[in-house]
Order: C-alpha cells, then structure tokens, then sequence
C-alpha cells in the first residue's frame, strides 16, 4: 500500500480515536500497523483504545523503542502499574537503582529487542496478548507446582534476608511514586533530579517531583547539544534584565494590541493598538523598530513603526486576506513575510520601506511562518510542500529557492526561531500529540522536547533572548488562560512573565526587546 494510503488510513484511526469510537479506532490501527509497525503515531493512539492496563504496556513500550526521546509515552507509561509479577510469592524488591539513557535502536546490536506485537495483531513480534483462560491458568499451575517443590527443597528460603548495611526490611523498599510503572523491571529510582532555582530574581514554576519528566532517564540524550551551552544557575541573567513586547488580548472589550513588559512581570503597559483594528504578529529590528500586522479596508497589512510605536506605516497592499508572521532581517534592512496575496501562502520579502517586494516560494504548498537566520543568508519557514499532508521545518538559502527540509516527524512542525548564533532553532511540534515547544540543531538533527511535564496544555510562540540564555513562549498551562513564560534551554525551569487568571484575557507571541 502507498505511503499517502498508509498515512489516510492513519488519519482515520485517529479521527475515530478523538470521537471515541474505540472498536473502529482499535480495527484501523491494527490495519496501519500491520502495513507499517514502525508508525510511532499509531503505536500512541493504540495505547489510548486499548482496554488493559498491559495492553497500554505494550503499546507504550513500542512508541519508545521507535523513539527513546517520547516524552508523552514515558509520562503514560510511568502512570501506569508496575507490571505483574510471574510468581504469586513476592520477595521485597532490590534497592532502586538509576535507569540508563535509552539507547539508540540497532539491528545489528545482539541485545536489540524486537518490538512487541499490538495486542490483536498477528504474530510477528517477539510478544503478543493471550486472551486464552486456560493457557493463562495452566502457566499460572505450573508455576505454583515448581514453585513449591522448591520451597519444600529449600525452606530456609522463606526467612527473611536483612538487606545491606542491617536496614530493616520494611525500610528497604524503594518508595515508588504514585506514577509508577516502567520500561524495565526495575523500580523506578525515587532519587528525582530538580530542575535550576531561580528563586533569588524570579518566581519559579518548579517541577512536579512526581512527573517522569524529571527522572534522569528522560534527559536530552548525550547527543545533544543546545546552541548556547547551559551555565550555573548563579549564573543565569535575572529576568527583569529583559523587558519584552507582546501580543494581548481581551475578549469583548477590545481587540488585540501591544504591549511593553518587564521581566519580573511588572510595568505593563500598551504601547501601540486600542483603535477600532486589532494589532497582532509583531516582530522587533536590532533598532527596535516594531513590523506589526492590522487591518486596513477589511484586509490586514504590514505595518512598520518607531521604537515606541508611534508613526506607523503601511508598507504593503496585499489582496489577500492572511499577512502573517513578519520577520526582520538581521541588519534590519528587509522583512519577510507570509501571505496568500495570491490565492496561496507564499513566502515575501520586502524592503523596509515598502519598496522591492519579491516572492521567496511559489510551489502551491502551505508557506507560513518565515524566521530570519541571524547569519543573514538565510531563512527558516513551515511548509507542507513534500506532500505528506504534514507542516515540516524547511530552510532557504537566499538566492537559492531550493529549500531544504530538516524536520521530518509525524504531526506539525511550525513556528520556527533561531538562536542568537544561528546554529539552533526552537519550534513547535504536535509530534506528541500536543502543541509544545522543541529545539534542534540548525540542520535538524537532536529534537529534544522543553514544554515536558505540561499535560494536555498548549505552548507556542518560542522566541530566543539576545544573549541565548533564555526561551520565551506562550502557554494556557495550569488555569487555560495563555499567559507568558520562560524557559531555560535545558527545559528544567519555567519562570512565568504574566500571572493572569482571567479567562478573557490572554497574552501571546513574547518578543524581547534588543539590547537587554
């Protein structure tokens, strides 16, 4: 079968999932991964139809043995219960001992484990679901039989071995979290590792002790490297060294304006905005000087005004009805945009001054979100042009109209920002189900997850400091309401910049302000 066939069929699992159709969604699956058992997507939405606790297992597991890095299939799994023990006489468990970094899939490797079976599907796999009672109890049967010849064997086998250094028994064993449950049958180290405190110059959003996301397990792997290197926590800027710009909106009282914030959170104010058209999609030159998107004659075009948003002008007169995501060059001369002038997004850039306005794509795809390399030589978009139905990270060199593609998972890829450096970007993915935040090297290789641990919320909108210490974003964590964040490049601590809790008031596409 056709891979668009394969990915169809896919979509339609999926869709039957999220209705709730569990029966249909279980039989199509089980028809994808059939054709393709390498389908992390499937294998995850298996795991939400599936009925037992063990079936989920062996679903989860799967997702990471295609890929160690899946965060949202380490947090299920860790939710889950321990697995079974096979003997109906539980001796105390080992101490917990740390669990290694996943390793990378190698047929070759002679430790290499096939991946289990879906539970329903026929065997091909080294493990697959018996639903038959009589094999089950039969095994059951012989175990207890060998189990008790030994133990008549071997009496002194049921008095109790004091564990090392003469701690007591009931002391000894490793006090599981309540989202216990892994990979491997050990018992899951309670010894957590704590995200940075950055208590002495900002509120910090610690880690919940109790999520996977902080077991040393589900670090970056080795690999990978972020484009500015961590430093000690003493070290790190305090937030109010920064100050942004940002995108606020309320509901029913007026449309969206810009806003100036500091980054402790306070000296909110507007700066450009409060008419009758909302201003949205902001974008800050190395001068200050703000590109901004609103409306003019039920169309919105691109706007260019001062440091402190006075003296606006449009710059464009596009005929159709998205201008989107404007990005400066670095030596502020030019500024790319998205548009469907045409009938098509499409990639633009234009000079500052309105004039030499040219087209950088044209391949009838989905061309959205452009972001200007700080090298100057190219620029970074989201596109679905390789026809898999999919929005992937593509990169453009100037003069070259041969984009490049470096993001190649399932789901969306989108909203692409470069480092102070050039050398890595962040993004959102939907790869995990829902909308987080990614960094990757500049040639798409090492994703790794930041927004981890942040359940079913949405994060959008990442946007580097100038010095590369910190990632801002927008998320409707904890109470649904978007407010804004930072986040170290390691993705440990999350300081939020707004705390607000109205529902009809909500704050997007952080933007720091050069120079500081």
């Amino acid at each position: 079968m056709a891979t668009n066939d394969i990915q169809n069929l896919l979509k339609s699992g999926v869709a039957a999932a999220k209705a709730g159709n569990k029966q249909s969604a279980r039989l199509i699956l089980e028809q994808v991964l059939e054709l393709d058992d390498n389908s992390e997507t499937a294998w995850m939405w298996y795991a939400m139809v599936v009925e037992t606790v063990r079936e989920k297992r062996i679903c989860l597991e799967n997702v990471l043995e295609i890929n160690p890095n899946n965060q949202r299939a380490r947090e299920a799994l860790l939710r889950l219960e321990p697995p079974p023990s096979s003997s109906s006489v539980k001796p105390p468990p080992p101490p917990a001992a740390p669990l290694p970094p996943p390793r990378p899939q190698s047929s070759s490797d002679s430790s290499f484990v096939p991946r289990h079976a879906a539970p329903n599907v026929p065997v091909r796999r080294r493990s697959r679901i018996l639903t038959l009672p009589f094999i089950v109890a039969g095994a059951l049967a012989i175990g207890l039989i060998v189990l008790g010849v030994y133990l008549l064997l071997n009496p002194s086998i049921l008095q109790p071995t004091p564990p090392p250094n003469g701690t007591p028994i009931e002391t000894s064993i490793a006090a599981v979290p309540a989202v216990a449950g892994q990979i491997t049958p050990s018992v899951v180290q309670p010894t957590l590792t704590a995200g940075p405190t950055l208590t002495p110059f900002g509120i910090v959003e610690t880690l919940d002790p109790t999520r996977a996301t902080d077991l040393p397990t589900i670090t970056p792997s080795p690999s990978f490297t972020p484009n500015t290197p961590l430093p000690p926590t003493e070290t790190l800027p305090p937030p109010n060294t920064y100050a942004f710009l940002f995108v606020r909106e309320t509901k029913n009282v007026q449309p969206r304006n810009i806003y100036s914030i500091k980054g402790d959170g306070t000296g909110q104010q507007s700066i450009l905005g409060n008419g009758a058209a909302p201003v949205f999609d902001i974008a800050l030159a190395s001068d200050r000087r703000i590109a901004y998107i609103t409306w003019v004659d039920d169309k919105p075009q691109l706007f260019v005004a001062g440091p402190d948003g006075q003296n606006g002008k449009q710059i464009t007169e596009m005929k159709g009805d998205n201008v989107s995501s404007p990005t400066w060059s670095p030596n502020g001369t030019q500024i790319a945009f998205a548009s469907n002038d045409t009938g098509n997004n499409e990639i633009y850039i234009v000079n500052a001054d309105g004039s030499g306005l040219t087209t950088l794509t044209d391949n009838k795809a989905n061309n959205r979100d452009p972001a200007w390399s700080p090298v100057g030589n190219q620029i970074a978009f989201a596109s679905d042009m390789n026809g898999a139905n999919s929005l992937q990270i593509f990169v453009v060199i100037l003069g070259d109209k041969n984009p490049r593609q470096i993001s190649t998972s399932t789901g969306d890829n989108y909203s692409p920002a470069w480092s102070p450096t050039g050398s890595t970007l962040a993004f959102v993915s939907t790869r995990d189900r829902y909308e987080n935040v990614y960094i990757m090297n500049g040639n798409g290789q090492n994703p790794h997850m930041l927004t981890y641990g942040n359940g079913s919320a949405v994060s959008r909108n990442p946007m580097w400091s100038p010095d590369g210490r910190y990632i801002a974003f927008s998320s409707n964590r904890g109470n649904n309401v978007f407010n804004l964040y930072l986040t170290t490049p390691d993705g440990k601590a999350v300081i939020p910049l707004t705390k607000n809790t109205d529902a009809a008031i909500n704050s997007y596409s952080p933007r720091f302000l050069p120079g500081n």
